[in-house]
């Protein structure tokens, strides 16, 4: 009875050695999402500072997963959500986030990107560097001709002698295919009688 009793034993440890990894590699598949990249473009409005950060990530699991995006960096004051996504598994998703600061950035900032999934939280560091304000100043805008473009509209939007020609070609090609169509349909009627 002892060594049925420990043969059971080392059967169970060998049996749960065997299924734990098994068990967590399959949690991992059923829910994980990866962070791809992060972008920040940027666009100048009168020497203010007009951010949009994106967020790649892909889906690693094998489950739909609602993904809430979260980008901060307390240096520029800056602690922004994303609206919540839906990703399907294996697939791509990205968000977007639009970021506004009174005052240009220069130098180098580290941000922080958080994605809560599931009840994770995934982190995510990235720096970029700023150059700031160019110290000359932007032109100012220049106006346009509103009449003269309209009519440089005008006189572009006439067809050219090679638009013409393709047109008349093709009335032609319908008007012969009529008459052959008309050809056979009064040859068929004469057989028929």
């Amino acid at each position: 009875m002892k060594y049925t009793l420990l043969s059971w034993i080392i059967v169970v440890v060998i049996m749960g050695s065997i299924i734990t990894p098994v068990t967590a590699q399959a949690i991992t598949e059923l829910h994980d999402i990866s962070i791809l990249n992060v972008f920040i473009s940027e666009k100048y409005l009168e020497c203010k500072k007009d951010l949009y950060a994106s967020i790649e990530m892909k889906n690693e699991g094998i489950e739909n997963e609602y993904v809430h995006v979260e980008l901060s960096n307390v240096e520029l004051g800056i602690d922004e959500f994303a609206p919540i996504i839906m990703i399907q598994p294996k697939k791509l998703g990205s968000v977007t986030i639009p970021l506004t600061l009174e005052e240009e950035p220069e130098g180098a900032y580290e941000f922080e990107v958080l994605v809560y999934f599931n009840n994770e939280v995934k982190r995510y560091f990235k720096t970029f560097a700023f150059q700031g304000c160019p110290e000359t100043p932007l032109p100012p805008p220049t106006t346009l001709n509103l009449a003269s473009e309209s009519q440089s509209q005008k006189t572009s939007q006439q067809p050219s002698a090679h638009t013409w020609y393709l047109i008349g070609m093709v009335i032609l090609i319908f008007i012969l295919s009529m008459i052959y169509l008309l050809k056979l349909y009064i040859e068929k009627r004469r057989s028929g009688d």
